[in-house]
């Protein structure tokens, strides 16, 4: 029980009070350790999670990114023989205009 002095200015509490307040911090000092350990774990595990997730985006960029160049390549195979071709057309017209003149003079 506490005791309340008045002239004297103070109040006197119990013994056991001390170690109630004492159990009572140690217990506070320990959930609140234990709290930030599960967070900075929590808080861990995400980023863990977003890295894995930053890794699979840019394995999946690369893939793109390759198939975008294979693409190319094959666009500028296809532009070159497209290229040749268009020349021996080119021949190939030139060769039948001639032909069509030696045949009508004939």
């Amino acid at each position: 029980m506490t005791t309340l002095n008045v002239s004297e200015g103070y109040v006197a509490f119990p013994r056991r009070l001390s170690l109630a307040i004492a159990i009572s911090f140690a217990l506070a000092l320990v959930s609140q350790t234990a709290g930030l350990s599960w967070y900075a774990a929590k808080l861990d595990s995400r980023i863990a999670e977003l890295e894995q997730a930053d890794r699979r985006l840019a394995a999946r960029g690369d893939e793109r990114f390759h198939a975008i160049l294979m693409r190319i390549e094959v666009l500028e195979r296809d532009r070159d023989r497209l290229a040749r071709l268009e020349e021996r057309v080119t021949t190939a017209t030139e060769l039948l205009r001639e032909i069509r003149q030696e045949v009508r003079r004939r």
